[in-house]
């Protein structure tokens, strides 16, 4: 029958090297593997003193990893904008006046479920941009979203479909493009109405392909 130390007991436990002073304890590898010998488990707690500091030590370490692990799941999710680009977006109102933001790309799908959601809050004048690329219908929700915000429709021209204003923070109701769509600006609620934008007004962006004079 093979002996196994107590270190053996506890690296069999932990995963780590076994102790050099630990005192020896009859235990089968079987019996080891299945964690059934509670007896011989246990043994090392009574007739190794020199062991029991370093099992101490170990226990106490895995109870703090436990402890972070379980804080960590519980932990609200916060907002990630590593490795989001940014781009400079204008727009210009029928009545030529010319508006300019920073906004951030979503161009992955990735992105775009992301969205704004878990932002405290947003800077004046940024926002974000979907692309949609070919134009879609689009249907957008406030799912874990903490911050009220506009919601512009475009073309794929650049000019302006429909907006919806003062969106709900959490709301679940979907709120539709009203057909296919080449972006989606979001922005700070209020900022349409505060600077004038209104459907029908371009959205200058490399983006968007402007529609010929005689078109327009």
């Amino acid at each position: 029958m093979p002996v196994a130390t107590p270190g053996d007991v506890i690296a069999a436990m932990l995963g780590e090297p076994r102790p050099a002073n630990a005192m020896g304890v009859t235990v089968t590898r079987r019996a080891l593997a299945a964690g059934t010998d509670s007896g011989a488990v246990m043994l090392y707690n009574f007739k190794s003193p020199q062991a029991r500091p370093a099992m101490m030590v170990r226990r106490f370490r895995q109870f703090v990893v436990t402890l972070i692990i379980v804080m960590t799941a519980f932990m609200p999710a916060r907002a990630d904008t590593s490795g989001v680009a940014e781009s400079p977006l204008a727009v210009v109102t029928a009545g030529g006046q010319r508006h300019d933001f920073t906004v951030e790309l979503a161009d992955t799908t990735a992105k775009q479920a992301r969205g704004l959601m878990f932002r405290e809050s947003l800077a004046a004048e940024r926002g974000m941009l979907f692309d949609y690329q070919p134009p879609i219908p689009v249907t957008m929700w406030m799912k874990n979203t903490l911050i009220p915000l506009d919601m512009l429709f475009v073309g794929a021209s650049g000019v302006i479909t429909r907006i919806v204003a003062d969106t709900v923070p959490f709301s679940l109701a979907q709120i539709e493009s009203g057909g296919p769509v080449r972006a989606v600006i979001e922005l700070n609620a209020g900022t349409a109405r505060r600077l004038g934008i209104a459907p029908g007004d371009r959205v200058v962006h490399p983006m968007f392909t402007p529609e010929p004079a005689a078109a327009r």
